[in-house]
């Protein structure tokens, strides 16, 4: 499940590809955002993070996810916006991470998680799931997800969600980027998404392809969408 779709673009290496760039000059300005339907098509998991206590740079998007999430966010220009690179890494998950992760969840209940689903989170967290993954930016979890197995040659993609604080900054297409890359390495023909009616578009971006809906799988008011992302072999 998940939040509304938005633009999560990466960001260009601005001190390699600035020349080929139609952008690079207005961030070098701190003004504006990366969009890549604007851009050389060149990206990295460099992406322009805000300042912290810069007034009028971003505004809080939304993400949820108890299998999928997408974001809620806008372009913004501001005259004294101020950038930094932001280190994103990624790390098997740990029971130092545990608060971190259900600071995320509450952030996104309920208007992207159902409250009744904190419990089932918790239980998922105590039992130290396999290849479930933390994304840290700049030293602080800003994000998780877990692939896990289904088949030979299948996975699911479970309990997916980003820290509102770092929507809009491409971290949720690095997100995806992970993803694929790892179920490219495993060989795998395709992954299940469990997403919700307000999540579903963002995954669509990326080529997953919806197989049902459950009105009110996770909750009142808060539809279930099964979908696919098929991986091509170059994912791996």
């Amino acid at each position: 499940m998940s939040g509304p779709a938005g633009r999560m673009a990466w960001a260009c290496d601005l001190s390699i590809h600035s020349s080929r760039c139609r952008v690079a000059a207005r961030l070098a300005a701190g003004i504006g955002r990366h969009d890549e339907r604007q851009c050389c098509g060149t990206f990295t998991f460099a992406v322009p993070l805000a300042s912290p206590g810069v007034p009028g740079t971003s505004r809080p998007g939304r993400l949820r996810s108890a299998a999928g999430f997408g974001a809620g966010t806008a372009l913004t220009r501001h005259p004294s916006r101020r950038h930094m690179t932001a280190d994103v890494t990624f790390r098997p998950y740990s029971r130092s991470g545990r608060a971190a992760c259900l600071g995320i969840f509450d952030a996104n209940c309920s208007e992207f998680f159902a409250p009744n689903e904190r419990d089932d989170y918790a239980a998922f967290l105590d039992k130290d799931p396999a290849g479930y993954e933390l994304c840290i930016v700049n030293g602080q979890v800003a994000g998780a997800f877990g692939l896990g197995g289904t088949g030979t040659r299948r996975a699911g993609l479970s309990w997916i969600m980003l820290d509102p604080r770092f929507q809009g900054l491409g971290i949720g297409s690095a997100v995806m980027a992970r993803v694929r890359a790892l179920a490219g390495a495993a060989g795998l023909d395709v992954v299940d998404i469990a997403a919700s009616h307000k999540s579903a578009p963002f995954f669509a971006r990326f080529g997953a392809i919806t197989t049902g809906t459950i009105r009110d799988g996770w909750g009142p008011g808060m539809h279930r969408v099964d979908m696919v992302l098929p991986i091509r072999k170059s994912d791996d």
